[in-house]
């Protein structure tokens, strides 16, 4: 309680409930919306549609494997990024980039492996 107070006391819970917000605003869209703007875009363009997986990844890690069908691939993602933020504060967030970087490359990766196996 002593901690929430002096942070308080400098005005950074008000930016913390902020920052959550929005976070949680962005997981939320994309999260709903990611996998139909995939399948969407899928239709009229098959050759794009790795590179869409791996900016839906881009934008929350996990989300572009979602699209593509590999959920629990998607749930390990979307686990791990917190963690690995968390991890993150106290490392430059270089342990959070990497993530984010590999999410995408992986929804690629994936995306590609899926499409010659057919």
């Amino acid at each position: 309680m002593v901690l929430f107070h002096k942070l308080l006391a400098l005005g950074l819970v008000d930016s913390f409930i902020a920052i959550v917000s929005i976070t949680s605003m962005w997981f939320g869209v994309l999260l709903v919306s990611g996998p139909l703007i995939y399948k969407q875009c899928t239709v009229t363009d098959k050759k794009r549609a790795p590179w869409i997986a791996a900016l839906l990844s881009l934008g929350v890690p996990g989300v572009g494997q979602i699209a593509i069908g590999k959920y629990k691939r998607g749930a390990v993602f979307l686990l791990l990024a917190p963690l690995i933020w968390l991890i993150g504060l106290y490392m430059y967030y270089i342990p959070t980039l990497i993530l984010w970087l590999y999410a995408a490359y992986d929804a690629k990766k994936q995306m590609d492996f899926t499409r010659t196996k057919k």
